[in-house]
Formats: C-alpha cells, structure tokens, sequence
C-alpha cells in the first residue's frame, strides 16, 4: 500500500497543491482578506508544505541548502520581489488603467472581454501576461547583450533546487519583468479581481517550479512551465538551459521550438563552470555590476566579495 501511494505521489501531488493554494486564497477571500494579504498568506502556506514533502519526496536527495542560501534567498523573497511590485505598482497602475478607460468609455475600444466566463479571464491574463515575459526572457538569454545576462544570471546561480529558489533575483530584473507583464493587464483594463487569481496561480506555480519534490505532470508539460521543465532552464549547461521560458505556462515555447523535456534530468545546476560570486544577499545585489563579462562568455568569472 505504501509503495503504491509513493508512485503514484509524484502525479497527483501538483494538481493537489494547486488546489490547496486556490482553497486557501479563496477561503481568505470570503473572510474579507486583502489580497495583497492573501498571497503571503498562500506563498506561507505552500512553503510549508513543500519543506516537509522535500523531505519526505525529494527529487535529488544531495540537494541540501545552507543556512547562508537559505538567508539570503528569505530577503530576495521580501526585499527583491515583494518591494519592486508595490514600488510599481504605485507608479503604473492608475496610469495604465486610465489609459484603458480613456480607450472604453472615449474611443469606444474595449480591449478586455469582461462578458467571458471568470474562469477564461484569468486564463487569458496568464497567456497575455505569459507573452511579455517569454520575449523579455528570452531576450535575456539569447539577446547577446552581456548587460541582461548579468541581471538575470543572479537567477541562475543557485545550484540546487528548492522552495526558495524562485525568489533569488535581483530586484531590477524585477522591475522590469514585473513592469512588463503586469502592465500589460492593466494596460488591456484586466479587472483587479482577475489579475490577483492570475497572481494566485502564479506564485502557487513559480514555488512548485523551483521546488526539491518530485512532481510529474505527464501531458499537462505540454502546457504547463512546471518543474520537470524549469529544471532543464537551470542546467549549468547554456545549451540546455536556453530552453524553456515560460513563467507559468509552455505554450509558447511550444510554439517557437524551445520547450526542452529529455526523460533524464540535468546533471548539474547553476551558472558555467568556474563562475565566482559572493553568495549572500548584498553579494547578490553587486553581481551584474561586478562582473567585466558575461560568465556565458567566460567560464573564468571572479567577483570580489
């Protein structure tokens, strides 16, 4: 019986942590919670159960995590992605959306379908906002400009996977992947209720990405970025990391030819072989401006600490 529930755990456990993320935020909704209260609440509660079912379903058991890692990527989870969204948020918001109620109510355009169902805005704010971030984070990776591979690769430097790893970025890459795809809602007059289950749903899905669990999503890997897939972007090897860029969903990668599923796994994480850095929080900020070239270019980086 036991042996039967540890298969059959990996390809049930995805569909069910999303569904406890939803509960959750949907309970926490009814009680009048704000939603910038509920997705804490949510990001708390899927990180506790990952920590226990990343010890109990690990995908690679070596994949320990330092006190010091641990530390820095909790301050990239407050102060590199919480800080930069609200910081944003104050400054585009009531721009964009009044630029779409300018086009609504003073040109007659109506460029967010308000008559569909719930269920398919919020499917549509995950594939709009899914465009601007494919492009851009494409751009980062095949753009050739040294300047964006230095400020996604902080990204990339985590040479394990787990709960935390999603929040290691640097708080301009932030700025700006955040600028693009959530502007491009409130530039379309997404409804706020639309754009926080899209958010739900996203933070849900970017924690199971990075997670240490063995999760296996069969076909829904045709559609969704989950974590079999996002492993492979993380290869220390650029050939296979240049793969794979969807946020929450695949299907664009689908489209252009980089979604990258072997049936084995990468043999090892992180950035090219031989780049250095200082891993903690304040070495992680001086990185892209430390560097004297990209580590795609070099595999002899050395940043002082």
């Amino acid at each position: 019986m036991r042996s039967g529930l540890r298969r059959s755990a990996p390809y049930v456990l995805y569909p069910l942590l999303m569904l406890v993320a939803v509960t959750t935020a949907w309970m926490a909704r009814t009680l009048g919670l704000k939603p910038g209260v509920i997705v804490v609440l949510c990001t708390i509660v899927m990180g506790v159960l990952v920590v226990g079912l990343e010890q109990v379903l690990p995908f690679r058991k070596d994949w320990g995590v330092t006190h010091e890692e641990l530390k820095a990527d909790l301050l990239h989870g407050i102060f590199s992605n919480g800080l930069p969204s609200i910081i944003l948020e104050g400054l585009l918001k009531a721009s964009l959306l009044s630029f779409a109620f300018f086009l609504r109510t003073q040109k007659g355009i109506d460029l967010w379908p308000d008559a569909w169902p719930f269920w398919l805005q919020v499917l549509l704010a995950l594939f709009a906002a899914e465009v601007g971030f494919y492009t851009l984070h494409r751009l980062f990776h095949e753009s050739g400009l040294a300047s964006l591979w230095r400020l996604h690769a902080l990204h990339h430097s985590t040479k394990r996977m787990y709960f935390l790893a999603g929040s290691r970025t640097h708080p301009a890459q932030v700025m700006v992947s955040f600028g693009v795809t959530v502007a491009i809602l409130w530039g379309l007059g997404a409804p706020d209720e639309v754009i926080f289950w899209k958010t739900i749903l996203h933070t849900s899905n970017g924690i199971l990405q990075h997670c240490n669990v063995d999760l296996r999503l069969g076909v829904l890997n045709w559609f969704i970025a989950g974590p079999e897939l996002h492993r492979w972007h993380h290869s220390a090897e650029v050939e296979e990391s240049n793969h794979n860029y969807g946020n929450n969903l695949i299907v664009l990668d689908v489209i252009f030819g980089t979604r990258y599923l072997p049936k084995s796994a990468p043999d090892r994480c992180g950035l090219p072989e031989g780049t250095q850095y200082t891993n903690t929080f304040l070495g992680h900020l001086r990185l892209p401006f430390q560097w004297r070239e990209s580590p795609s270019e070099s595999s002899e980086e050395e940043v002082p600490s």
